[in-house]
């Protein structure tokens, strides 16, 4: 199973017509933002793999929850209007985490009411109460 995560460094070419060739490279991944219409479900399975969420409203904007992985990554979790469905299955969003012990996870996930598809020893992928998947691996989180 590939490693995913939300640590990591990508390098992209950027093309300005001829002779105009940039390189960017350093940029990592800082912000993710999910919706959903079960805000309450979604935060406990999140919270299941140790993330802490904390309630914020930016100006006029709705109120949602916000937590920052170790590594400086933040996650928000905001309400889906209505009528709107999340991003799901293979064509959504699929996030990744490192975990200390995937084990522990698998249990927590389990108890928050969370859903796995597939599990081993250093890797499980779970569906999230919105049905997106959630990739964990094992390593030093």
């Amino acid at each position: 199973m590939p490693r995913a995560g939300l640590r990591g460094r990508v390098s992209i070419e950027l093309r300005r017509g001829p002779g105009h060739d940039v390189e960017v490279t350093g940029a990592e991944i800082n912000l993710i933002v999910l919706r959903s219409d079960q805000l309450q479900l979604t935060r406990g399975f999140y919270e299941a793999m140790g993330l802490s969420f904390v309630e914020e409203k930016h100006g006029q904007g709705p109120a949602h929850l916000s937590a920052t992985t170790p590594s400086g990554t933040v996650l928000e979790l905001y309400p889906l209007p209505t009528g709107e469905a999340p991003e799901t299955g293979t064509r959504g969003v699929r996030l990744g985490f490192v975990v200390e012990n995937v084990q522990a996870v698998i249990e927590a996930v389990l108890r928050s009411g969370g859903t796995v598809m597939s599990s081993g020893d250093q890797a499980a992928v779970f569906k999230d109460p919105d049905g997106r998947k959630v990739e964990v691996t094992a390593g030093e989180a």
